[in-house]
């Protein structure tokens, strides 16, 4: 029964709120929409899948106004494969 009615009880907090993470810590900033760091960070994600000679061109492309804004018009599944 003891049991049963210290359930009910409330209990003080066991990780003070001083400990805890804030939400700057918990939510990264996420880059400008169209910018150059916004492709670049696409690019990086895709490193990983292409060849580096590739990686390395696509890199100094995407430094152009004009490819930029053709890379960040396609829908994301398009830009994987």
């Amino acid at each position: 029964m003891d049991i049963f009615m210290e359930s009910f009880t409330k209990k003080p907090q066991e990780t003070p709120p001083s400990a805890k993470r804030g939400k700057s810590v918990s939510s990264l900033e996420k880059p400008e929409k169209n910018s150059i760091k916004e492709a670049l960070e696409e690019l990086v994600k895709l490193e990983s899948r292409i060849l580096h000679p590739l990686f390395v061109k696509a890199d100094i492309a995407l430094l152009d106004p004009g490819v930029r804004r053709l890379f960040m018009w396609f829908k994301e599944e398009s830009r994987m494969e």
